[in-house]
């Protein structure tokens, strides 16, 4: 190799050098973001006691979770899923560091992390104070960008916009209205099952509301109500196992298409059961002011006889 080609491969170099080093200034990646995306100077996020989620096409409608206890609340009538709540906040704390994807005001809007355009805008109380951030556009299979509230560094990190939804049933606890004890009763519009020494027994009660068409106490045979008396242990069963799917807009069930009467060794709880005229299966527990939604196969389980 000749001088002149020598001198020419060096500048060459050079070139590249310099030209690295400045994709690698705008980009953000300077020694000085070594530390990557810090949620709220490395706060722990998993002892929030409060998260607020927006959307910007609902920002009127924010969502509120909050934390009693060791329960976290939609409401305060309405259970969240402690579990579900932790598994978000366990992913925020546990993001791993990565260099800035920009550094400037002006790509907040294009990765949809600013104040005016964002996909969600995530509040979180830690000890009476509170930290921002915006999910934004995604670069990746489970990955968004994000902006904490304040700084211009955009980040890509591991979280998904969709596991941090507005819709509060997302975010429901769906075994709230689960009865653990041990049943030993359940009345419902023609019987009434007894539990005695691990057995069920079945009282109908018909003869006071038959129609043309039943059978009387007097003619059910003791086949027949063998078969109905093994249909409580479905029934508590499924109580024990309830599954809640949403929370209806309804706030009172007042005529419903069943009504159980479940008493336990410690309590009475009753459940009023709808069919709506729009196909929707409902319950409600009575006393309380929030109406669920539940499957066809849900409500069906909680009927001395299932509808086909």
């Amino acid at each position: 190799m000749n001088k002149k080609n020598l001198i020419l491969w060096v500048v060459l170099g050079l070139q590249v050098v310099l030209a690295s080093v400045f994709v690698f200034q705008e980009s953000g990646l300077s020694k000085k973001d070594k530390g990557g995306f810090v949620f709220a100077n490395n706060a722990d996020a998993t002892l929030a006691d409060e998260i607020t989620i927006v959307s910007l096409d609902q920002k009127d409608k924010p969502l509120t979770l909050k934390k009693e206890g060791n329960q976290w609340n939609i409401s305060e009538l309405i259970k969240a899923s402690n579990s579900k709540v932790t598994e978000a906040l366990n992913k925020i704390r546990d993001i791993k560091p990565s260099w800035a994807v920009a550094t400037t005001k002006e790509s907040h809007k294009r990765f949809e992390v600013s104040k005016e355009k964002f996909q969600r805008q995530i509040t979180l109380a830690i000890d009476g104070e509170k930290y921002t951030f915006f999910l934004g556009t995604s670069p990746g299979y489970r990955q968004a960008h994000a902006r904490m509230a304040g700084s211009d560094n955009v980040y890509a990190v591991q979280l998904n916009v969709f596991e941090f939804s507005t819709a509060q049933d997302d975010w429901l606890d769906t075994e709230q209205l689960q009865i653990k004890e041990e049943i030993t009763s359940i009345q419902v519009t023609d019987y009434e099952f007894t539990l005695t020494d691990g057995k069920w027994t079945v009282n109908d009660l018909r003869g006071s509301n038959s129609s043309q068409n039943q059978e009387t106490p007097s003619t059910t045979s003791t086949q027949t109500k063998q078969v109905v008396a093994e249909r409580a242990n479905d029934i508590a069963d499924a109580l024990k196992n309830l599954q809640l799917i949403s929370v209806s807009e309804r706030t009172n069930i007042d005529k419903p298409s069943e009504k159980l009467v479940i008493k336990t060794k410690k309590s009475e709880i009753v459940l009023l059961l709808l069919a709506t005229d729009e196909g929707y299966k409902q319950i409600q527990r009575k006393g309380d002011s929030i109406v669920y939604g539940v499957t066809q196969d849900t409500y069906n389980s909680l009927l001395p006889v299932p509808k086909k």
